[in-house]
């Protein structure tokens, strides 16, 4: 013991020296390796997040999407229903507009017949009857008619003419001269007033005339003409009125003359 008090101790050396470069390097590996692991880890869990953030911005995309599929299947079957109920609108429309033209029809053929039947309540109807002769046929007479004009209808015939012609002949001519002198002008209410026109046949009778007539091979027959106008709320109308009587011999009135069966009817001007 005492003799090593007398040994020169040797110099230390720092223990980083006494390291090998072999187990530097491996540590250096080491901390390398760690360092990639823990990068690698922080690496994963990074791309990770990334795709957890994927898929959840798949799920809010498709969900989006399926939201926006809904509010386009709803916004069609709200435009179909409105669709419908815009059809069904103008149905109806179309119904009412139907209603409305065929009561407004209705109400037009109302008016119509309405019209119609006041015109008609205030229309005349001027007619001849009762043509007879003054007197039996009689040699070296003229022969004479009485013609009655009457009104049988409801309302006035103004500004009434009334001509007539007393013929004599094989066959019935309807013929229309001049009248001379002219006819008188007047008004005939309905139902009351009657005129007479008085017409003579240019004529002499002789025997011979008059067994011509009986025999039917002479024939006497009257024509008349009456022109009048109505007083109704429409547009006044000049009505023309012809007429035909003539002598039969065969009936027991001598006197009185029979309606022609042609050339009886009467015109309205439009």
């Amino acid at each position: 013991m005492s003799e090593k008090r007398y040994l020169i101790p040797s110099p230390r050396v720092p223990w980083w020296k006494s390291v090998s470069t072999d187990r530097v390097l491996g540590v250096a590996a080491l901390v390398v390796a760690l360092g990639a692991v823990v990068f690698s880890g922080s690496q994963y869990r990074a791309a990770s997040r990334q795709a957890d953030i994927a898929d959840q911005a798949r799920t809010d995309a498709k969900k989006m999407s399926d939201d926006q599929a809904k509010d386009v299947e709803r916004a069609r079957t709200a435009a179909e229903k409105s669709a419908a109920a815009a059809e069904k609108l103008a149905a109806g429309m179309e119904r009412s507009a139907k209603a409305a033209e065929s009561s407004a029809k209705a109400g037009l053929d109302a008016l119509t017949l309405n019209r119609r039947a006041l015109i008609l309540s205030n229309e005349p109807n001027v007619v001849a009857f009762n043509v007879r002769l003054s007197q039996p046929l009689t040699v070296g007479a003229v022969p004479e008619v009485n013609a009655q004009i009457g009104n049988l209808g409801k309302g006035t015939a103004l500004k009434l003419q009334n001509r007539g012609w007393f013929f004599a002949g094989p066959k019935r001519v309807f013929l229309y001269p001049s009248a001379d002198p002219p006819p008188s002008v007047s008004d005939l209410p309905p139902g009351g007033g009657i005129l007479t026109l008085t017409l003579k046949c240019p004529v002499i009778l002789t025997a011979d005339t008059i067994k011509q007539i009986d025999d039917g091979a002479l024939l006497l027959y009257v024509l008349g003409v009456s022109e009048y106008y109505d007083n109704t709320l429409a547009k006044s109308r000049k009505s023309t009125l012809y007429w035909c009587f003539y002598y039969d011999p065969n009936r027991t009135d001598k006197l009185q003359l029979v309606l022609c069966p042609d050339h009886n009817y009467k015109t309205v001007e439009p």
